[in-house]
C-alpha cells in the first residue's frame, strides 16, 4: 500500500521531527495516507499518485488535513 511506503521513507528521513515534517510542517502520517499529497523535497522523495518506482517531481504540494505548504 501506498501509505505503509510513504511512511517508510518518511520515518528514516532528516526531516522528520518527531512525526511532523520540518520542511511543509505537515504530521506525517495524516500527510502520506492522502493519494494527492507528495513529499515537499525537490526532487521529492515520493510523489502524489505514485509509489516510489512510479515517482515522478511534483512540487508545491498542500497537506489537505492542514494546509500548510
Amino acid at each position: 500500500m501506498y501509505a505503509e511506503e510513504r511512511l517508510k521513507i518518511c520515518n528514516s528521513c532528516e526531516f522528520n521531527l518527531m512525526g511532523d515534517c520540518a520542511l511543509c510542517g505537515c504530521v506525517i502520517a495524516a500527510k502520506v495516507q492522502k493519494l494527492e499529497e507528495s513529499c515537499p523535497l525537490t526532487p521529492p522523495k515520493w510523489s502524489s499518485g505514485t509509489t516510489l518506482s512510479q515517482a515522478q517531481v511534483i512540487n508545491n504540494s498542500v497537506c489537505a488535513p492542514c494546509t500548510k505548504r
